[in-house]
C-alpha cells in the first residue's frame, strides 16, 4: 500500500493481509505513516522464506520455458521499472498482442498489482479479437482463498 497523489492505492496482498488480520493491515498503514526513524521494522526473510522464493522463481522460469516451446512470444516487464512505466510497457505489450505478459502491472484504483502472467486468448477487447487472463504461479498445490481473491483483483 502506498498513498497516490490522491488516495491510498493498495495491491491484492494488502486485501489479503487485512482478511488475515485487521491488527497487521493497520500496522502495514502504521509504517506506511510513521516518520522513517519511528517505523517499526520489519522481520527479515528467514532461511525458509528465502528458499521459498528461490523454488517459486524457477518455478517461473520453468513455466516461461514451456510457454516459450509452444511457441509462444513472452515479454517481460522490468521490475526496476517505476510503477507507471511498467502499467505503460503493459498496455503497449497488450496493444502489440504479445502472446505472453510475464510480471504485468495492472492498475485499477484503489487497486494496482503485479500479475505473474497474461496470457493472449481469443475473444473481444479494446485491442482486436483477443483478450488476456490472468495466470498466477503458486508452489501450493491446493486452492486458498486469498490466491483466489488476488486473481480476482
Amino acid at each position: 500500500m502506498y498513498l497516490g497523489q490522491t488516495s491510498w492505492v493498495y495491491s491484492p496482498s494488502d486485501l489479503c493481509i487485512f482478511m488475515q488480520s485487521p491488527y497487521a493491515s493497520w500496522m502495514d498503514h502504521y509504517a506506511k505513516l510513521c516518520p522513517e526513524s519511528k517505523r517499526p521494522s520489519k522481520d527479515a526473510d528467514d532461511a525458509l522464506n528465502k528458499s521459498l522464493q528461490k523454488k517459486g522463481y524457477a518455478h517461473e522460469e520453468s513455466l516461461i520455458a514451456v510457454l516459450e516451446s509452444e511457441g509462444k512470444t513472452v515479454c517481460t516487464i522490468a521490475e526496476t521499472l517505476s510503477d507507471k512505466d511498467k502499467q505503460s510497457q503493459t498496455i503497449e505489450a497488450m496493444s502489440r498482442s504479445e502472446d505472453v505478459i510475464f510480471q504485468a502491472m495492472l492498475s485499477m484504483q484503489p487497486f494496482q498489482g503485479h500479475a505473474d502472467f497474461l496470457i493472449k486468448v481469443p475473444g473481444e477487447s479494446r485491442f482486436g479479437d483477443y483478450h488476456y487472463e490472468v495466470w498466477d504461479t503458486k508452489l501450493s498445490r491446493q486452492v486458498k482463498a486469498k490466491f483466489l481473491l488476488q486473481l480476482c483483483c
